[in-house]
């Protein structure tokens, strides 16, 4: 099992503030939202580890994330029907329409988890999981991925992160920067999150995604290694 590093805390305190602030005060989100999702998948990715104990590991995954999910779930409806008389907005949009990552996250780590203990070869495994991926983004691209149950797709796209987020975690222990050398890592991270940016307003889905899974990758390693 993989020892749990209080970087990460600070890592995800730094991203559910962004997310806060994309959804309420900053007027450009686009500025966040260009890695901000992505972040919490490949967190999750580093910090996830192949269980022994497949019945332990999904107990702990339903009371970590989807106990908080139906909860919220039940409240939002209720409220819902209190303030609109519906469960819905007028919108079409559920009240509560956050919880998709709840959702999204605790059923990409099952199938992250199904896909670990069928695929034992790495380079397999990063087939399937690009395959899984390009087919969320090809729904997207025709306009068919939300009419699959449970929000699938994005499931599909966040496995890209959880995945490249497991291999991460151990190469950033290998990997150790000396010298003031992060900062080089902190300053190339700024540069594509520019990047990043630019790509959001001009260019496709496709290669903005490259950018995030970049920009992500170089996010969580300057962390890890300032904490040295």
């Amino acid at each position: 099992m993989k020892e749990y590093n209080p970087v990460f805390d600070f890592i995800k305190g730094i991203g559910i503030f962004l997310v806060v602030l994309g959804h309420t005060l900053c007027p450009s989100h686009f500025l966040i939202n260009v890695f901000h999702m992505p972040l919490f998948f490949f967190i999750s990715g580093m910090t996830f580890h192949d269980p022994d104990d497949i019945r332990n590991f999904i107990l702990k995954k339903i009371n970590r994330i989807m106990v908080p999910y139906v909860f919220f779930t039940i409240l939002s409806v209720l409220i819902c029907f209190l303030i609109y008389e519906s469960p819905k907005l007028s919108s079409g949009f559920d009240f509560n329409e956050p919880l998709w990552f709840l959702q999204t996250l605790f059923l990409g780590l099952m199938i992250y988890l199904f896909l670990c203990k069928v695929i034992s070869n790495r380079i397999y495994l990063t087939f399937v999981v690009f395959l899984l991926a390009f087919i969320s983004y090809y729904t997207t691209k025709i306009g068919i991925a939300e009419s699959f149950p449970w929000h699938i797709m994005r499931a599909f796209m966040a496995l890209l992160f959880i995945h490249f987020g497991c291999l991460f975690s151990s190469l950033s222990n290998v990997i150790v920067l000396k010298g003031g050398r992060q900062y080089v890592v902190l300053l190339l991270s700024g540069v594509i999150y520019c990047m990043s940016c630019l790509i959001s307003m001009y260019v496709k889905v496709f290669l903005l995604l490259v950018h995030k899974f970049i920009h992500t990758i170089l996010y969580c390693f300057y962390w890890l290694q300032y904490q040295e």
